[in-house]
């Protein structure tokens, strides 16, 4: 496509003028290259009624400003991945079919707005009250949430029914409680895993649930790691940089084939202002040749800039912290066991 457009422009750059012009176009395109490196991820807004839609990683993050219901007669499905931010005071009820499909790798989040692991925009800290939390009504039909993470709420999971089905569930920083069922206080510890079943059936009960892992290794429910400043600095360093290469290359390649089209003419047509060609050919060749070495310099900024930024570590002992729970005359005895995996 840039090349179409040089073309087009039949820029002579071996003018003053044509070099003016040139540099304007490339400043042009550094600059939407740069602010296309700085896009913030899109999100979702939830909104009023969130009956019948199927959430997917791909919309992430969601934000829900205020409360979101599922009503009657309608389904509601969370697929593996999501991750729902609350607004304060907001609620999610349930009065119809609620399933959420996470897995061990890709858990469901329900968190507060302001928790910086999964909104790069908090403006506080996250505190436990931060959002009501989720309410299961009566009228609710087929609830059934699998591997998801409910944290800095008021009451967790409060539920109006017996009849669901919890797998997998982790609950961290709530105010009051983490889950309720029948206005009855179930203890439920926070950051270990929890399951219940009113209908017997099979369960995912992990034998191990890292809480907190330093040493390299990734834990489903704990949130992504976030960036230093230092990091960010040299991952969007990288980033121009790569871009700017992709662009060189591109101006690159439309001047040498500016330069080829306008040689061949030179060389075939022998009659009337046929030196036109040839000024227009070396013209190209050396602005081919220019944005060529500068291809070279940014590819080689872009490599250094890159492993700086893929080598960039914390200089922090790795710890890693496990909870086992072994069944001890049919209730769970959490054992916790804290390993020293080394320093970096």
């Amino acid at each position: 496509m840039l090349n179409m457009v040089f073309m087009r422009l039949n820029l002579r750059v071996g003018t003053s003028s044509g070099m003016k012009i040139f540099r304007s176009y490339k400043v042009c395109l550094l600059l939407l290259l740069f602010n296309f490196c700085l896009v913030v991820t899109a999100q979702t807004v939830l909104k009023g009624d969130i009956g019948g839609l199927i959430l997917e990683e791909r919309g992430n993050p969601y934000f829900v400003e205020k409360d979101v219901t599922i009503p009657r007669e309608t389904e509601t499905v969370i697929k593996a991945g999501v991750v729902i931010l609350f607004h304060s005071f907001s609620t999610l009820f349930v009065e119809g079919s609620f399933l959420v499909e996470g897995t061990k790798e890709k858990p469901v989040v329900f968190t507060s707005v302001n928790n910086p692991d999964y909104n790069l925009k908090a403006e506080q800290a996250p505190q436990s009250f931060d959002w009501n939390g989720i309410e299961i009504r009566e009228t609710a039909q087929t609830i059934k949430m699998r591997n998801f993470l409910v944290s800095y709420t008021v009451f967790g999971i409060k539920s109006r029914k017996e009849d669901i089905v919890l797998i997998n569930g982790v609950f961290s920083q709530n105010g009051q409680f983490n889950l309720t069922i029948q206005d009855k206080i179930i203890l439920v510890q926070d950051m270990l895993s929890y399951s219940f079943n009113s209908k017997d059936e099979p369960e995912e009960k992990p034998d191990t649930v890292i809480i907190r892992d330093t040493s390299g290794a990734k834990h489903p429910y704990a949130p992504r790691r976030m960036l230093s400043p230092a990091e960010r600095k040299l991952r969007t360093v990288s980033f121009v940089a790569l871009g700017t290469t992709i662009v060189e290359a591109g101006l690159s390649t439309g001047f040498f084939v500016g330069y080829n089209k306008n040689w061949t003419k030179y060389k075939n047509i022998q009659s009337g202002d046929f030196a036109i060609y040839r000024d227009k050919a070396n013209s190209y060749r050396k602005a081919g040749i220019g944005t060529a070495v500068g291809t070279g310099v940014t590819a080689a900024a872009w490599g250094v800039f890159y492993y700086m930024y893929k080598n960039y570590r914390q200089k922090e002992p790795a710890t890693q912290i496990k909870i086992s729970s072994f069944d001890f005359f049919n209730q769970a005895a959490p054992i916790i066991k804290v390993e020293l995996c080394g320093s970096f």
